[in-house]
């Protein structure tokens, strides 16, 4: 039992298999890369590894050579030749409860300088289909925001859905 027990340590500490094509080209937000074509599928994340930093994109499109990728920000400092690697295994966006409160981008990370909330009940993933309409939840008391337009315009209530 103790060499399955120093085996299985052994494996834990191995680094996760990492995958990396490089830029092949860039026009406006698409950016073209080569490598990543066997592995990568639609809508899985990548990371543009650029002089000024590292920049998360979205596969959007891919060809016998080639990815086709959209940013989530712009392409600022990333040139011909710079790796791009495929992110296995991201934790995506899932909401659960200890997020309620919190003010978050467009990739579930918070606006203030805290760390991403977790709890152990999920609500799903970001990619799941929306309930039924009926299904769900009616809307509570109206939410005060202090801010008159919205007020007025666009009232918010506690457990309504909105898209900004």
């Amino acid at each position: 039992m103790s060499n399955f027990t120093d085996a299985q340590g052994k494996i834990s500490r191995q680094n996760p298999t990492r995958i990396f094509g490089k830029t092949h080209a860039i026009s406006g937000l698409s950016l073209t890369a080569s490598g990543l074509e066997r592995a990568a599928s639609l809508g899985q994340r990548c990371r543009v590894h650029g002089r000024a930093g590292s920049i998360d994109g979205e596969v959007i499109g891919a060809k016998p050579d080639e990815v086709h990728i959209l940013p989530f920000g712009r392409w600022d400092g990333v040139a011909v030749g710079d790796p791009v690697e495929l992110l296995l295994h991201e934790d995506g966006i899932c909401p659960d409860d200890s997020w309620i409160g919190t003010v978050v981008d467009a990739l579930g990370r918070p606006l203030t300088n805290t760390p991403r909330p977790k709890s152990e009940r999920r609500r799903g993933n970001g990619r799941a289909s929306p309930p039924h309409a009926m299904e769900r939840n009616r809307v509570g008391q109206k939410l005060e925001t202090q801010i008159k337009t919205i007020d007025v315009f666009t009232p918010i209530c506690r457990g309504q859905r909105m898209g900004l």
